[in-house]
């Protein structure tokens, strides 16, 4: 009886829970129990009830007097309940959320409302043609009893002859009245976004006005236009629109942190090379290890921050790429948390879009950090090949990725809607992100598996067929350790004539000031500028003695590749280096088309730059 009641309560509509009398402890409960009351109604937790009830007796009402250190609930007056409990044995209650006939409920299709809906009614979708006829002042409807239903008005008749305007938030009004006079008197189609009362009812109708002057033949002109009121997709759409715009703000930030790092960098290795203390060059060595870690960290969050996807296809280590992004998970889930990461010694490759499998993973755990309960959380990540019948019946190999949380799990009606567009659980979700997952993993000719249990956790299992078995990413255990940096030696890079002299273009000043104290210390004549035009004019003053232009790609006054073509234009021998933190692929192949002879990616190393200038002045 206990699992046949486990199973009834994931399919309430409402919060619910089983308990054992005997035992005095919640058997089971649905996702929605938790989410709403929280984890005092997990299942084993002690619960204790204080009413009076008897088997197959009309339901008692209770509410909840206590919560900690478990909860308590006890015999109430109907008003003031939280659930109805009611006894099915000896040893089991079932209790689930109170709900109440609503009689001003008018034209919905339940007349039952939650305990937890009573403050906040759900504003019902609706969509509403009118027409204004300009002449007379009349407003026509194209269903009237949708204003009734909606409380909106009593008397259409009455709405009819006051206008629209009546119902209109006051404080909408301006906007309303300025957009209204607009379009009568200049025609056109126009949009505007306000509030309608309820019609004496608590809050208000968010509504989207669409309209326009249409001209009949022969006839006056009219004002013709759609109310349309879906708070759910707009909610959806404002929260798209806000993440997007979050991103594009971050990035930019993202970008001048890498920029302030990789100066921060140069600047701690000139430090190294001119120290003779062991001990404060111990000490830098450190430092140095921790803008590297900074700038791996920033790197991934730029990644997932810009908006263009990278659509090679290419062979994939995914060992590697779980392992290369455990510092950025570590800092996006709580740092009380668990995080166990198990990944084989040697795993086949996997085909597809190396961001698309990035995107995918990291979605997959922050749905798991979203799920888990505040203690004792784990997140546990497990790669290991599996071995499956396939439609003939014959075995196939799949690489299987897994990502599993001991949150507060799921109901089986949630498992069967998770990778549905729009679908969340989570109040202010966009409820993109497993939809978004569902995609990526069609995309590599996959599947994904769900296993969940409200109140114990979840389990994600993605399997990518294996193509070719023979290869295998065999993987170091050394390569992800950070090495030590020593001093850099002059004499091992700089083996050309520094005797030269380099027009350098940065216009971040942490940047330039590191890298000209390098350059002018190791014999180099500089020309420096912070912008594009500087650039330029100081190339057009001495271009017949600069041997070579050090520039960066995003400058003020001038675009990167803009300069770069005027350089080559204008003196087809010059070696240009690009210093740039852009990681696309495709602009690094036209500044090469360009003529530019190198691009070092910010934050770079001293040593990446000292050697790269050897090799081209070498050349030259």
């Amino acid at each position: 009886m206990k699992d046949r009641l486990s199973e009834l309560v994931e399919y309430f509509s409402v919060p619910a829970f089983v308990v054992c009398l005997k035992e005095g402890v919640v058997t089971a409960s649905n996702s929605l129990a938790l989410r709403t009351y929280g984890t005092g109604f997990m299942r084993g937790r002690k619960i204790k009830i204080n009413a009076l009830c008897e088997v197959m007796a009309p339901p008692v009402c209770v509410r909840i007097t206590d919560k900690e250190p478990y909860v308590k609930l006890k015999e109430c007056p109907r008003d003031d309940s939280k659930f109805y409990l009611v006894k099915l044995s000896d040893n089991v209650i079932i209790g689930y959320e109170a709900v109440f006939e609503n009689a001003d409920r008018v034209g919905t299709n339940s007349s039952l409302l939650r305990i937890s809906e009573l403050k906040r009614e759900p504003v019902k979708p609706f969509h509403l043609n009118y027409v204004y006829y300009i002449a007379s002042g009349k407003w026509m409807f194209s269903r009237p009893e949708t204003l009734v239903e909606l409380g909106i008005t009593r008397d259409v008749e009455q709405l009819i002859k006051k206008g629209w305007r009546s119902v209109v938030h006051d404080e909408d009004l301006p906007l309303y009245d300025n957009t209204f006079n607009n379009a009568i008197r200049h025609g056109g189609s126009h949009e505007m976004h306000y509030r309608i009362k309820r019609g004496g009812k608590d809050g208000c109708y968010p509504v989207s006005d669409y309209c326009g002057i249409m001209c009949p033949d022969g006839k006056w002109p009219v004002l013709t236009g759609s109310i349309i009121c879906n708070p759910l997709s707009d909610k959806n759409m404002f929260n798209a629109e806000r993440q997007v715009l979050t991103g594009r703000l971050l990035g930019g930030m993202i970008h001048d942190f890498k920029n302030l790092l990789g100066g921060i960098r140069n600047v701690i290795e000139w430090s190294i090379n001119i120290s003779e203390d062991p001990k404060v060059v111990d000490a830098l060595q450190k430092t140095l290890g921790y803008t590297d870690q900074a700038t791996e960290l920033i790197i991934g969050t730029l990644r997932l921050n810009t908006g263009e996807m990278d659509t090679k296809v290419e062979k994939i280590n995914l060992a590697e790429l779980v392992l290369g992004l455990e510092g950025l998970i570590s800092r996006i889930i709580p740092s009380s948390t668990d995080l166990q990461i198990f990944a084989p010694e040697s795993v086949p490759p996997i085909y597809g879009q190396k961001s698309l499998l990035q995107d995918m993973f990291l979605n997959l755990c922050v749905n798991a950090r979203d799920a888990l309960k505040g203690h004792d959380d784990v997140l546990e990540i497990v790669i290991e090949t599996e071995h499956l019948q396939d439609d003939n019946g014959q075995e196939q190999e799949y690489l299987a990725l897994s990502v599993r949380d001991n949150g507060c799990g799921m109901s089986k009606s949630e498992v069967k809607h998770i990778f549905d567009a729009f679908y969340s659980s989570k109040e202010n979700g966009a409820g993109l992100g497993m939809w978004m997952v569902k995609n990526a993993v069609c995309s590599f000719d996959g599947r994904i598996e769900v296993d969940s249990e409200v109140g114990v956790g979840t389990v994600f299992k993605v399997l990518f067929p294996v193509v070719d078995n023979s290869e295998r990413f065999i993987m170091d255990p050394g390569s992800l350790n950070r090495v030590k940096e020593d001093k850099i030696c002059y004499a091992d890079i700089i083996s050309s004539d520094t005797n030269k002299t380099i027009l350098y273009i940065e216009d971040n000043m942490l940047v330039s000031t590191s890298v000209r104290t390098w350059l002018e210390s190791l014999g180099f004549r500089l020309l420096f500028a912070d912008d594009g035009i500087k650039g330029k004019e100081l190339f057009d003053a001495h271009q017949d003695r600069i041997d070579l232009v050090i520039q960066d790609y995003v400058l003020p006054g001038i675009k990167g590749d803009d300069l770069l073509a005027y350089f080559i234009g204008t003196r087809p021998d010059i070696p240009v280096i690009i210093v740039s933190a852009e990681n696309d692929e495709d602009c690094t192949q036209r500044l090469f088309n360009l003529g530019a002879c190198d691009m070092i990616r910010k934050p770079f190393k001293m040593e990446d730059l000292l050697r790269s200038l050897t090799r081209i002045l070498n050349k030259s």
